[in-house]
């Protein structure tokens, strides 16, 4: 099975705006509805990204109480 975790880390988010903005501006409909799709793909990568990150700093911090106790 395939690992995404390594595909999002070599690609990254920026990249995915940056290729779909360009594709979107590209004078053909195909290519700009792959483009919105990109940019949609890369906007939900980066809000799960980040609120997958403040979960795990909460989580962190609170075992880091149990620990010390």
């Amino acid at each position: 099975m395939v690992d995404w975790t390594k595909y999002w880390g070599a690609v990254g988010v920026a990249e995915l705006l940056v290729i779909g903005a360009l594709l979107f501006f590209f004078p053909e409909p195909t290519t700009s509805f792959i483009g919105m799709v990109l940019i949609l793909v890369a906007a939900v990568t980066w809000l799960a990204g980040w609120y997958g990150t403040r979960e795990k700093e909460t989580g962190r911090e609170e075992t880091d109480r149990e620990t010390t106790y």
